[in-house]
Formats: C-alpha cells, structure tokens, sequence
C-alpha cells in the first residue's frame, strides 16, 4: 500500500503540475487497472480477515480514477469500484454490529443474535461474489491493456508467425 500511495501521489503531483506533464485520460485508466492489479496480486486470498483491508486498497483505485474526470473508462471503473465498497461496506457494518450485540447481549438474545450473524454471512457472501465479479472484470481488462501495448509496441509489420 505504501508503494501505491507513493504512486498515486506522484501521479497526481504530475496531473497538477502543468498541462503538458498531465497524463492523457487513457493512462489514468490504465494507472487504476494496473493499482488493482497489483492490490489483486497482494491479496490473492480473500477471506473475512482481510476483506475490509482489500476495501481500503479499493477504495485507494478508486479516488485515483475519480480524479480523472474526462476519462470515461477511468470514471466507469470508478463507479465499479464503488459498487465493490458498496457491498463490502453493508458486509462489515454487519460484521460490527453482529459483534456489539454479542458483546451487549452477555449470552441473552439468542434468537436476535442468530440472526445477526445470519445477516452478516449473507452480506459476506454478496461482498465475495461482488469481488470476484470486479476482480475477473478489472483483471480482464488490465490483460487487455498489456496486450494491446504488447501489440503496439512491435510496430507495424508482419504478424507474428506469418513471413513477409
């Protein structure tokens, strides 16, 4: 995360430095692709212990494409993003409150208490499926954009495998 904060702040000290070292809107988008990618990377593994975090982590990407407000496909993934802390989001303030009621119940309230807790895996399981979703669409699109700058970066030519 330091790295990314790193990033994102030299990134945005360019972005207002003046108009000519301003990153053009695609390259923000492909800035946001390429920070999920690697929070992705960073937490391959999801579980209840680490989920709020990889919100935190989201949450990161998305401030970085709001900030390009020209940028449809930057603004598009932004909105995505949200969705995700959305989800998560309504999983953990369930998680919280699950918690607190168990703390203030002192054993009563089983019935209250089961249900809570039935409330909290229910949004666990929507926050999952909402990040899995998210992660295959970004990580698509990321792979994409390599490929595409993999491609542009040969030239023009002969395709690969045909001879000339």
């Amino acid at each position: 995360m330091k790295k990314f904060d790193e990033e994102a702040a030299s990134f945005l000290a360019a972005c207002n430095h003046s108009a000519q070292t301003r990153r053009r809107p695609q390259n923000t988008a492909a800035l946001v692709l390429e920070a999920f990618a690697r929070l992705t990377e960073q937490m391959p593994h999801l579980h209840a212990e680490n989920l709020h975090d990889f919100r935190k982590g989201a949450k990161k990407c998305r401030y970085l494409a709001e900030s390009a407000e020209e940028d449809a496909q930057a603004q598009m993934t932004a909105k995505a993003l949200r969705k995700l802390q959305d989800e998560i989001g309504k999983w953990h303030d369930w998680l919280v409150l699950a918690e607190e009621a168990q703390s203030a119940l002192d054993g009563e309230g089983h019935e209250l208490q089961r249900w809570l807790e039935e409330q909290r895996d229910r949004h666990f399981l929507q926050a999952m499926k909402a990040v899995q979703r998210l992660r295959g669409k970004l990580l698509g699109e990321y792979l994409a954009m390599a490929h595409q700058k993999k491609r542009a970066s040969r030239g023009p030519g002969c395709p690969v495998g045909e001879a000339g």
